[in-house]
């Protein structure tokens, strides 16, 4: 019997074919949506199977659930997409450039997410747009990109650390390069100045006992800006300034010092803002000005006293800093200048290198400095006696002794402030505690000006005339006592709080809290009677006898009451002053180039009036 090949044959397609569609039905094999195969059991693949070229639809973002602003950078997403197989990932982006599939940034998909929107380096509010598009396994992207907005405000609510604030004294040498081993030592700058002229006045330091030329010209060469000229008795220089350096002080006889300032902020520190109130500024006050590490600083007033210099920081957003502060003694001026002071018939004035130069009458010895004197930090020039303040803080007088006034106390200790009357001293100690020496006596006639009233509690400054004395109290009120035989003891009931005094020969004036004159007592030529166009005053200085100036708000000067010889007579040409000497017959004063200049009474051979030369 034969057997029928063509049976067979078909038989086995048919099972082959069978068993590939039981294998078919039994095996998951995956499809690549990318290339449209799908893998065999042996490993193979089979093409045009299937293929994904649906794009995902971008259905809907939202930024922190619909939030129309945020102060935070991080934010939350959240997104929908559809996709006819399956959304795998998405892209989010400020920039509404569509992403290739292949691009980096795509994250896994979830409807969910955080972003962090990019932030400003400036203060406000900004608008930020975020723009998402999908992904599916295929590498198919949303032909359309869903976005959401939000506005971004970039607040600093972060006040700045106030580090520190330390009051320093600065120095410059000034050299012109044509003159081999000639300087100046200055505490001002003229490369600070912005025009006009710097007039170098005090001696010329042909030789520095602790410093070479190598040394002074190794420190910094500062500009001296266009514009600005210097110049020493009348003649230009050509200047170069070194900056010396500064020193930390716990006393000056300077109105200002330098500030050196530290603070921090997590942004930047923009202002800073001294006073010597202890009331902290507001962001916008008037007094703030552009933070530097560096800066000068002018006292409120010259009254003699512990000053405290408060400082507060700023930023730009308007968050002010709590307070840092630093304390320094100022020493001097009370009724007689800081750097100058007037006797009856003669003049002292503190030099630029802080010794004492006087000149006038010297019948009792009173205009000649002792040799082993030294430095001083005030001057204060008694009727016919002188009195300082040494840089060590001590107490030295010389003079005419007929009443005991040049006996400094042995038990004194340190001062912060001297002055010499007629015939008594007085002195405020660092504890502001006062004391008094020398005569009691006026006309024969026992007054007490030098017994320091028991009830008279701390004070700030102490002035003392001709009989009588005066003194700020720690509160700011006057308290007189001695002689009130012309009325020089009745402070005045509306007088209020002062901030210095000055008690002359027979009457007694003060600078109110508002810096307004204010005078009492004899009244012979009108020296109690500040001019009613006087304004504003810095400072005021009772005479020895019967006349008054006053350094204006504007430094100029103004002078009253008698003028016999000239000395109320201010010459046109003065200009700005920075002290101001009024003596028994004459009137010096010390201008802003430091140089001095005096008028009235030219007694004494020629003593009183005319200027040292090396002063002018």
């Amino acid at each position: 019997m034969r057997i029928n090949s063509r049976f067979f044959s078909a038989t086995a397609l048919v099972s082959i074919a069978i068993g590939f569609m039981t294998a078919g039905c039994m095996e998951d094999n995956p499809i690549d949506y990318t290339t449209g195969a799908v893998a065999v059991g042996d490993g193979s693949q089979q093409s045009d199977v299937s293929l994904d070229t649906e794009d995902p639809v971008a259905v809907s973002l939202m930024i922190d659930n619909g939030a129309a602003s945020t102060s935070n950078t991080a934010v939350t997403l959240d997104m929908d997409a559809t996709d006819d197989v399956a959304v795998t990932d998405y892209y989010a982006s400020e920039s509404a450039a569509t992403p290739q599939a292949s691009d980096s940034g795509w994250q896994s998909y979830q409807q969910s997410t955080s972003f962090t929107l990019s932030g400003s380096n400036s203060l406000g509010v900004f608008q930020r747009t975020v723009y998402v598009w999908f992904k599916d396994a295929a590498g198919n992207v949303s032909s359309n990109s869903v976005s959401a907005s939000i506005s971004l405000g970039v607040y600093d609510t972060t006040a700045p650390t106030a580090v520190s604030v330390v009051i320093e004294e600065c120095s410059y040498y000034i050299k012109d390069p044509g003159l081999m081993t000639a300087y100046w030592e200055t505490s001002s700058n003229p490369a600070a100045l912005s025009a006009g002229t710097y007039t170098l006045a005090g001696d010329l330091n042909a030789a520095l006992a602790d410093e070479t030329d190598a040394e002074i010209e190794s420190y910094p060469l500062l500009s001296i800006p266009t514009g600005v000229s210097v110049t020493a008795a009348g003649d230009p220089l050509d200047a170069n300034v070194y900056f010396r350096g500064c020193e930390d002080l716990s006393s000056t006889t300077s109105s200002s010092v330098t500030l050196t300032l530290s603070a921090t902020d997590d942004q930047a520190v923009t202002n800073y803002y001294a006073s010597e109130s202890a009331v902290t500024p507001q962001a916008g006050d008037n007094g703030w000005d552009n933070y530097s590490t560096s800066v000068s600083y002018s006292f409120d007033n010259d009254t003699a006293e512990t000053k405290t210099v408060n400082v507060w920081f700023k930023d730009a957003a308007g968050n002010v800093s709590g307070s840092v502060a630093d304390s320094i003694e100022r020493v001097g001026l009370s009724g007689v200048a800081d750097r100058m002071s007037a006797g009856a018939i003669h003049t002292c004035t503190i030099k630029n290198d802080k010794t004492l130069q006087c000149w006038g009458a010297n019948i009792y010895g009173q205009s000649t400095v002792p040799d082993d004197l030294g430095e001083v930090s005030a001057v204060s020039a008694g009727g016919l006696s002188t009195c300082v303040i040494k840089v060590d803080g001590t107490a030295h007088c010389w003079g005419e002794n007929g009443s005991g006034q040049n006996n400094v106390p042995v038990d004194l200790g340190v001062v912060k402030q001297i002055s010499a009357g007629q015939q008594h001293t007085c002195a405020v100690k660092v504890d502001g505690t006062a004391h008094c020496w020398g005569s009691n006596y006026e006309w024969g006639s026992f007054v007490g000006q030098s017994n320091v009233p028991t009830d008279l509690g701390l004070v700030k400054s102490i002035s003392a005339g001709r009989g009588h004395t005066c003194a700020i109290k720690e509160d700011s009120t006057v308290n007189c006592w001695g002689s009130s035989s012309i009325a020089d003891l009745s402070v005045p009931g509306d007088l209020g709080l002062v901030s210095s005094i000055s008690a002359g020969y027979n009457h007694t004036c003060a600078v109110r809290a508002d810096d307004t004159a204010q005078c009492w007592g004899a009244n012979y030529s009108g020296e109690s009677t500040p001019p009613a166009d006087l304004g504003t005053v810095k400072s005021v200085i009772s005479g020895k006898r019967n006349h008054t100036c006053a350094i204006k708000a504007d430094d100029t000067l103004q002078c009253w009451g008698d003028d016999s010889f000239g000395k109320s007579t201010v010459p046109s040409g003065l200009g700005s002053v920075k002290s101001v000497a009024a003596g028994e017959g004459h009137t010096c004063a010390i201008k802003v180039d430091d140089s001095v200049a005096c008028w009235g009474s030219n007694m004494w051979n020629g003593g009183l009036t005319p200027v040292p030369a090396e002063l002018q």
